[in-house]
């Protein structure tokens, strides 16, 4: 999402400019994002129930489009879609102030799709102009599973849809496959048109956790986690996955390809670009000194940190472990080319040994939590730590952290202990890590209409100094906090837009 630097006034706030609330059950429109557009409204994406459905009973989804303008009312309003499901995954605002949506599409042609699925599942593109009507669409697979979960436009206004596809040659796909699923990348034209496909896979292995990242000069990297050989799922001492990394010119040839990691289990949770072309990669590690890993496995899931060059060479890497139990909720790249995270603080004690299975059987220390909370971190360049601000007890991070512009952080808080500080919060840290301030918000705004423990949030902000708080509701949730919903899940979804 586009956000810029929040700079909060001394005034009482959050006050509510507007609101929009959807539910389910209450009509058929379900948005999952929202994002600012450049003339200042905000754009809905998400799903709506097909007419085809209604009329059948099922519940099969179109792609959902909602225009608002910067006072929220309705410019416009589309749906796209055939005779079975489509689910929009993502929509991106393109150079000439129009939009290009992406995701899956199940559907035969029909209703106002005129390109019918090629397999199982297809990604399906489709362009849009600035008064979102439809310029041209495209179905894009093979004869089994395309998943979408990447979609970027290039710098010669061209698109790059990138996902994982289980197909072989077929349909529009003219690729053998590599492995039991590979990431299958397709280049367009700005009217379409394919220029060509790349498709990135592991023979003898698996890959897992895949994304896409395209760097601003055309280059692209894709990062996940790669086993190099199928692991026995009933073996205790396998080799077992990896992270991996492979940059491609804006061309698709391929620049280089890396793994990192020890010979247990090294598991990428994301892989953020740095200011100078690098990256850093950060995960779960099993494994002790050995490989890539120059740090002592600690116990449970560590979280390892890897920091590479634009080559993809290892510049260091550093654990985050000590007597806690490691999970990382959100990781940020910072101006100064260091990093923040929020990072779950459970302080665990040791027990006797178990075993597990992680993909595979291990064995590893059973541990008793004795405390709970969450930490944020930030970190400079080189690893190291520079603050660390820990939360007490029953408190949860419930967004990704954005920047303020003092060089600070803010995110959203969810306190859950019983007295008068029980709420959902925005919290403001200096750049120092000390806390600047913290606002409640009003329990109208989103407890009354659902637990926030039950929900996922999305905040940033916007030019005139105000910010927008996104929260969604989904069916089936399990754990906390910031429940992973699962975007084809959702089943209500409310955006608010606070003043500066």
């Amino acid at each position: 999402m586009l956000f810029l630097a929040l700079n909060l006034k001394a005034q009482s706030w959050p006050v509510k400019t507007w609101e929009k609330a959807f539910s389910i059950s209450r009509d058929d429109d379900v948005p999952k994002n929202s994002q600012p557009t450049p003339d200042g409204g905000f754009i809905l994406s998400g799903v709506t129930r097909s007419r085809n459905s209604r009329e059948s009973g099922r519940w099969d989804s179109d792609y959902l489009v909602i225009k608002l303008d910067g006072n929220g009312n309705r410019q416009w309003r589309r749906n796209f879609g055939g005779i079975q499901d489509d689910n929009l995954k993502i929509i991106r605002s393109t150079t000439d102030g129009g939009s290009i949506l992406g995701g899956n599409s199940r559907s035969f042609s029909g209703e106002n799709k005129t390109q019918a699925t090629h397999g199982e599942n297809d990604y399906w593109v489709v362009r849009l102009d600035a008064n979102g009507n439809k310029l041209w669409e495209r179905s894009l697979g093979g004869r089994e599973n395309e998943n979408l979960t990447a979609l970027y436009q290039t710098p010669d206004g061209g698109f790059l849809v990138g996902g994982t596809s289980s197909s072989g040659i077929s349909g529009n796909r003219s690729l053998p496959i590599k492995g039991a699923y590979d990431y299958w990348v397709v280049k367009l034209d700005r009217e379409g048109n394919i220029s060509w496909e790349r498709s990135i896979g592991n023979a003898s292995g698996e890959l897992h956790q895949l994304s896409m990242q395209v760097l601003a000069d055309g280059s692209w990297v894709i990062s996940g986690s790669v086993s190099p050989a199928k692991p026995d799922p009933h073996s205790l001492s396998n080799t077992d996955f990896d992270f991996f990394l492979v940059k491609l010119d804006s061309n698709g040839s391929v620049l280089w390809e890396k793994t990192y990691g020890g010979p247990k289990y090294e598991y990428l949770l994301t892989c953020l670009l740095n200011p100078d072309g690098g990256f850093l990669l950060m995960g779960y590690s099993f494994s002790g000194i050995s490989g890539d890993k120059t740090v002592a496995h600690k116990g449970g899931e560590d979280i390892w940190m890897i920091r590479v060059d634009a080559n993809g060479t290892k510049i260091w890497d550093k654990a985050l472990a000590s007597e806690l139990r490691d999970k990382l909720y959100f990781a940020l790249p910072t101006s100064d080319g260091g990093f923040a995270l929020l990072l779950n603080s459970d302080k665990m004690k040791a027990g006797k040994e178990v075993t597990v299975y992680r993909g595979y059987f291990h064995k590893e220390r059973e541990r008793k939590r004795v405390g709970k909370g969450f930490s944020a971190v930030k970190m400079d360049g080189s690893g190291k730590r520079q603050w660390e601000r820990k939360f007490g007890l029953d408190q949860f991070p419930l967004s990704s952290p954005q920047p303020t512009e003092s060089g600070g952080l803010a995110f959203l808080v969810y306190k859950v202990k019983p007295g008068k500080k029980r709420g959902l919060w925005l919290v403001q840290l200096k750049a120092s890590g000390k806390l600047n301030r913290e606002v409640r918000f009003n329990y109208q705004d989103f407890e009354k209409w659902a637990s926030p423990l039950q929900m996922k949030f999305g905040l940033y902000f916007l030019k005139d100094g105000g910010f927008v708080v996104e929260g969604k509701e989904g069916a089936n949730l399990e754990g906390y906090p910031n429940n992973q919903i699962g975007e084809d899940h959702i089943t209500s979804f409310k955006i608010i837009k606070y003043d500066p």
